[in-house]
């Protein structure tokens, strides 16, 4: 398990993603689907 603010590459990534959750459930399509993490780009500069 990743820790929350871990920075990370996805495969083949070239950008810095920063782990923000886990656990996360999104209704798509009507049904709920769960995420293992969500992220967001990790700032640059």
């Amino acid at each position: 398990m990743l820790p929350i603010g871990r920075v990370v590459y996805l495969q083949e990534g070239s950008q810095k993603l920063m782990i923000i959750s886990r656990g996360v459930v999104v209704k798509e399509e009507g049904e709920n689907v769960l995420f293992d993490y969500s992220a967001s780009l990790y700032p640059l500069g």
